[in-house]
């Protein structure tokens, strides 16, 4: 996992970037020996604490299918899921982020789950309720109360084959800076 810290002229802050693994994933698998575990990206160390709002922003896209499958590197769905520790359990289990943490809006509202498809291989179900969707436009995020790290994932159904030829899925995480109107309209 890379980490490189960029500025964004969108909002006017620091933004990390972390380059994904397409095999890494945080959701259950069943016979995917290729699928890797996501790695917990620590946010206090990045300086976001509870109550802060934070922004991810999916980049990039990976190939679904392998090389030479005939598919494209064009997938960019995206997941996340908050969790209050760093421990992903087995990847049997269908909530295996230890510590999960549902994920809310800015208005400190819960966000809708992202729904993700049952295992390619058993059709086992991998919807968590606590995740919830990334995509390539901006929406904060308040950190929950109890959350210290945030895992990602492609959202498919096997993950063992995935590819990423360009190196450029990712995320971009940064804190959106305030700016211009007070309470009294200034």
């Amino acid at each position: 996992m890379a980490i490189t810290i960029t500025g964004n002229t969108e909002i006017g802050g620091a933004a990390v970037h972390v380059q994904l693994n397409p095999k890494a994933t945080y959701l259950r698998t069943n016979a995917d020996a290729g699928a890797l575990n996501a790695v917990a990206i620590d946010l206090v160390a990045l300086g976001i604490s509870a109550g802060d709002l934070v922004v991810f922003e999916q980049t990039g896209d990976f190939d679904a299918d392998g090389a030479g499958a005939g598919n494209t590197d064009s997938r960019t769905l995206m997941s996340g899921v908050f969790s209050s520790s760093s421990t992903l359990t087995a990847s049997s289990n269908l909530d295996r982020v230890s510590g999960a943490v549902t994920a809310l809006d800015f208005t400190g509202a819960a966000v809708p789950n992202n729904n993700s498809p049952v295992t390619l291989n058993g059709s086992l179900p991998t919807n968590i309720s606590q995740d919830f969707g990334v995509f390539d436009d901006t929406i904060p995020m308040l950190m929950p109360a109890s959350a210290t790290h945030v895992f990602f994932t492609g959202i498919d159904d096997f993950f063992g084959d995935n590819t990423d030829p360009d190196n450029d899925w990712g995320v971009n995480i940064f804190r959106p800076m305030g700016v211009g109107i007070s309470g009294i309209g200034t």
